[in-house]
């Protein structure tokens, strides 16, 4: 039966970090409802499924297991293609890319139930990049995770895993594909990422998992 550190390995995670977050995640997922028996020595279908768009949305969002807080070191020009819908113009790149904190503030700030001078503190964290007051707020109540006063804790890896997994069964992401296709593991990339950054790649990741898991994606892959 394939481990989830070799899954995670087959998707181009290092080594040491598929070994180390694939204990992690296996010794957290049941509490959040991700479990699954084995048919013929393989994990039964449900969970094998749900498996493989776990893994693949994690890898990439977590730039292969590489990053727990979310990077804003941009150039004016990929300023403008991420955030489009709020960077308008070169010389506004210019200057909300001053300083971190101002960028993290004019991108998050009066979002995500942020107040003023908020967003950059609860900025993406995690292996799920959780972003904004509220989604923090809820995290914490329903992990006892002090990340409110202490967001920083989301980027220590057990904590980067407990939240993900929280924010999977909080959200019923497994759920949203309402079959085993492109079309439904689109949904789950969106309802992730707030758009579409990445899509090709997360699908790339996911083809990847499935196969390694001998799951079956209905209909053409590409």
């Amino acid at each position: 039966m394939t481990t989830t550190a070799e899954v995670l390995s087959t998707l181009g995670v290092r080594k040491d970090r598929a070994i180390s977050y694939g204990e992690l995640l296996d010794k957290h997922m049941p509490e959040y409802g991700m479990t699954g028996g084995t048919v013929g020595g393989a994990y039964d279908l449900t969970y094998a499924r749900r498996l493989a768009v776990l893994l693949a949305q994690v890898t990439h969002e977590s730039a292969y297991f590489s990053r727990l807080v979310e990077n804003l070191d941009y150039t004016p020009q990929r300023l403008m293609q991420v955030f489009p819908g709020r960077v308008k113009t070169l010389e506004q790149a210019k200057e909300v890319l001053k300083t971190v904190i101002k960028l993290g503030n004019f991108l998050y700030d009066g979002r995500l139930g942020n107040a003023t001078g908020q967003g950059y503190k609860y900025r993406g964290r995690g292996l799920i990049q959780l972003t904004g007051f509220t989604n923090y707020k809820l995290c914490a109540g329903g992990t006892g995770l002090d990340i409110i006063n202490n967001p920083s804790l989301l980027e220590i890896p057990e904590n980067a895993v407990i939240s993900t997994l929280w924010y999977w069964k909080h959200n019923d992401v497994s759920n949203l594909m309402r079959a085993y296709n492109t079309g439904s593991f689109d949904v789950v990339s969106r309802m992730i990422n707030g758009g579409s950054n990445g899509l090709e790649h997360r699908r790339e990741l996911w083809y990847k998992a499935c196969e390694v898991l001998n799951v079956k994606v209905e209909g053409d892959l590409k």
